[in-house]
């Protein structure tokens, strides 16, 4: 090999060295360091991130604490307890609840003394009816309360059911009254009038030896004009039988327990009046899926 030959070999190694040692000092001195700095990073932004959403819901409790406090039971513990169980039986004796029976449980201090939880829980026999009046006076009451389960028996020989409630209601520091704030109703439910709630009644959510509800299983399956008088007909087929009924504005369906009015039919939609209430379904829909047409509409 010649001088010239070895000199271009040793630069050429000594290259590749320099090349190894600039990629293991970046590695070491600028890339790892990145790296970290890079997770260090991202850990800060995911901690200021937390910060911010727990600052963001403590002013929003501190703009609903206004509210919350004429929601809640009094703080005096025994005082709330002893107003809310009577509430209770007042409201299962407005339902109609047979040998109705309400027990105050215990109270349980959560959130740093920041409100009390009292338990209570209600048994009783009622029917469909009487279950949904009771269910709707408690949503439709602005209480700090909720129902934390919800236990029902069907009878087998009678539509009486065995109702058992578990019920939790809040007591707050600072609320001095002594009576519970119940003027005010509450925002809570879909519709303000119990009668929208009438087709629950009129389901047989405890139909026995596996048999369906005719009310569920029919449907509008059309809609078409007469060729004589040019009317609008409406032709729900009723899946229990598939028997298909046609009905004009102003004729009825019945349907099990659904007696309903053909109030108007439209391109695709039919309006029934029901129980005081009006109610909306689609070509396709089944009588379950009707919507429940606004009183102000």
């Amino acid at each position: 090999m010649s001088p010239r030959t070895k000199i271009i070999v040793y630069i050429a190694f000594a290259g590749l060295l320099l090349y190894q040692a600039s990629g293991y000092i970046e590695e070491s001195f600028v890339g790892g360091p990145k790296a970290d700095l890079e997770k260090s990073e991202e850990k800060l932004t995911d901690k200021i991130n937390e910060y911010n959403r727990v600052i963001r819901l403590g002013r929003k409790a501190n703009e609903e604490l206004p509210d919350w406090e004429k929601q809640a039971l009094p703080e005096n513990v025994d005082r709330a307890s002893a107003l809310y169980k009577n509430w209770l039986l007042q409201l299962v004796d407005r339902a109609g609840l047979d040998g109705s029976k309400v027990e105050a449980n215990n109270s349980v201090s959560t959130k740093k003394g920041a409100y009390r939880a009292l338990t209570f829980s209600v048994r009783g026999k009622g029917n469909l009816q009487q279950l949904t009046a009771l269910l709707y006076e408690f949503y439709h009451t602005n209480l700090l309360h909720r129902i934390n389960s919800l236990n029902l028996i069907p009878s087998q020989s009678s539509d009486q059911i065995d109702i058992s409630l578990a019920i939790e209601a809040l007591s707050m520091p600072g609320v001095k009254r002594d009576h519970l704030n119940i003027d005010e109703p509450s925002e809570r439910l879909a519709y303000n009038d119990v009668l929208d709630y009438r087709p629950i009644i009129t389901r047989n959510f405890f139909s026995v030896g596996g048999e369906f509800d005719p009310v569920n299983l029919t449907r509008l399956s059309g809609i078409t004009y007469s060729s004589i008088t040019g009317q609008p007909e409406a032709w729900f087929t009723l899946g229990a039988t598939d028997e298909r009924v046609e009905l004009k504005p102003g004729d009825e369906l019945v349907v099990g327990d659904f007696t309903g009015k053909v109030i108007e039919i439209a391109e695709s939609d039919v309006i029934l009046e029901s129980g005081g209430s009006r109610w909306l379904l689609s070509i396709g829909e089944n009588l379950d899926q009707a919507y429940a047409i606004p009183t102000s509409f």
